[in-house]
């Protein structure tokens, strides 16, 4: 999880604790939270994580645009292999299209899709 919050830091807009959030997101806040899915590991000697990750927006409208962006970005880099400031070598990818669940208890719209993280 540490890696992948790193990664969307470092190559998207996104601030850790502020609109990017690990396993939860707070009350009354917009923006993208991650968890992990648990997923086995290993293909052909190649190893990654996914993630399941949700978008949270104020309006259908908001979300739809942030999600658009993130999507850019992820894409951008999903071509090639990355390098973090740290050294870490990573691939990232967006393994299926945005989907809308619903509306939350806060009147939020909440879309979903997952990450797949190369290490």
């Amino acid at each position: 999880m540490d890696t992948l919050i790193k990664v969307l830091n470092e190559t998207t807009a996104l601030t850790t604790d502020v609109d990017l959030f690990a396993y939860e997101i707070p009350l009354k806040t917009i923006g993208l939270w991650c968890s992990d899915s648990q997923t086995d590991s290993r293909f052909n000697s190649v190893d990654y994580q996914e993630f399941d990750v949700y978008y949270r927006g104020k309006t259908k409208a908001a979300a739809i645009s942030n999600i658009k962006y993130l999507k850019n970005k992820i894409d951008e880099i999903s071509t090639e292999t990355c390098v973090l400031a740290d050294g870490t070598v990573f691939k990232l990818q967006i393994l299926y299209g945005w989907s809308y669940l619903e509306k939350d208890s806060e009147g939020y719209f909440v879309f979903a899709n997952r990450l797949r993280l190369y290490l």
